[in-house]
């Protein structure tokens, strides 16, 4: 039987098996995330090989180095398949997805993201720490900052039995020479509260629907005077 080179060429490229047997629609590069969020990850089957196989999601923040296990043993479900997708809460620009198809214990076929996507953490704790007695005091956000909702936000390792002073605005607070904050009129907020015995207090805010979009600054002090003892800061932007 004669073939013509032509033919030869036109079948290489269709052959469904040099493209891969999976393919991942999205995340597949460019997009950006918001920590806490979640995410639909959608793939296809190039290849169907049947209700026999089941898919795995693994996730690595480093460009494809390292991996971690997102799901295990999705059933088949051909076609287009998603996954809502938890998005973790951490800063990186080089995130990249992997979607495995699984045949049988020794047969995977997997494709990953074409390139990096970017994740944004829902809180991000900016220069304003202070040491005090040599302990740097950490103020952490819990719950996805989503107007018109409740945020929890919580100082820990810090001096115990102290004063403390709030402050929430649009604006955050400059450094001195020293490293000391330089503390700024708050537009949002001002609480006044006590560090527990075990260095650590507790906030609960409201975040107004007004502020949608906005990025939001939370700087604690202790005894009041934050330029001159124990201090941290916040900063995160309102989600819809």
């Amino acid at each position: 039987m004669k073939t013509s080179l032509f033919t030869l060429f036109l079948g290489f490229l269709t052959a469904p098996s040099l493209f891969g047997h999976v393919r991942i629609d999205s995340p597949n590069g460019g997009e950006q995330l918001q920590g806490q969020s979640s995410f639909s990850i959608l793939w296809v089957d190039v290849v169907d090989h049947g209700p026999n196989v089941s898919y795995e999601i693994e996730f690595s923040s480093d460009g494809g180095n390292t991996w971690e296990t997102v799901v295990l043993g999705l059933p088949y479900t051909g076609g287009t398949s998603s996954y809502l997708w938890q998005v973790p809460d951490l800063a990186t620009d080089r995130a990249r997805i992997r979607v495995g198809m699984r045949l049988d214990p020794n047969t995977l076929h997997a494709d990953i993201s074409d390139a990096n996507f970017e994740i944004q953490p829902s809180y991000q704790v900016y220069g304003l720490a202070t040491p005090h007695m040599g302990v740097e005091p950490q103020l952490i956000g819990e719950g996805l900052p989503q107007a018109g909702q409740r945020i929890s936000l919580h100082l820990t390792m810090a001096a115990a039995d102290r004063s403390s002073l709030w402050l929430i605005g649009r604006r955050k607070a400059q450094q001195s020479l020293h490293g000391l904050a330089i503390w700024i009129n708050p537009d949002l907020a001002q609480r006044r509260g006590r560090v527990d015995a075990y260095g650590e207090e507790s906030l609960s805010w409201l975040l107004p629907t007004s502020l949608t979009g906005q990025r939001i600054y939370v700087q604690v002090g202790l005894d009041s005077l934050p330029s001159a003892s124990s201090s941290a800061g916040l900063a995160f932007e309102v989600l819809p």
